[in-house]
């Protein structure tokens, strides 16, 4: 698959996207409307294969944006990139049946390692964000694993689209 017409995302757990002013409703509406947008805007310019993380969160739900525009758009794909098997046994009951939904509806699952290891999901990201041309973020602005795929990307030469939940503004690396 040519990394030109990939991307992936990057982005922080629902607790981290909650910005000044607002409250987490408020903020995973926010957010989803601008993945909503970023990931529109990559397939109107010819993105048609994306990468999720499938962690709770901004992966999830760009996850389920994705699925959601494969009715309008019959040729995109979805590749869920697991860090290690049965990452997500410690979630919620809600985001362990959000997980199996997306998982279910992905065109490929790539499970990376058969158990948890330190830098397990630093390796994750940077396997997608090497398959990618565009690496689609959502940002608090803070230093985090979101923070390193965005250096990472940036140091690897991929072009990022990011929106920042922090009134500060700005993303690393943004071109």
């Amino acid at each position: 698959m040519a990394t030109e017409y990939t991307a992936c995302f990057t982005g922080h757990r629902p607790e981290k996207l909650v910005s000044y002013g607002t409250d987490r409703l408020d903020a995973v509406s926010s957010v989803k409307k601008q993945l909503y947008q970023m990931i529109v805007q990559a397939v109107e310019q010819g993105y048609t294969h994306f990468y999720s993380g499938m962690a709770r969160g901004v992966d999830l739900y760009a996850a389920q944006t994705v699925l959601y525009l494969k009715r309008q758009y019959p040729r995109l794909t979805l590749t869920g990139v697991i860090p290690f098997s049965g990452h997500h046994q410690d979630w919620s009951i809600a985001w362990q049946q959000c997980f199996q939904v997306v998982l279910a509806q992905c065109d490929q699952v790539e499970t990376l390692s058969s158990q948890y290891f330190p830098g397990c999901y630093q390796q994750r990201n940077e396997y997608m964000v090497d398959r990618s041309g565009l690496v689609i973020a959502v940002w608090n602005g803070r230093r985090s694993g979101t923070a390193n795929t965005l250096q990472y990307a940036r140091l690897t030469g991929k072009e990022i689209r990011c929106t920042r939940i922090d009134p500060a503004g700005g993303c690393p690396g943004r071109r």
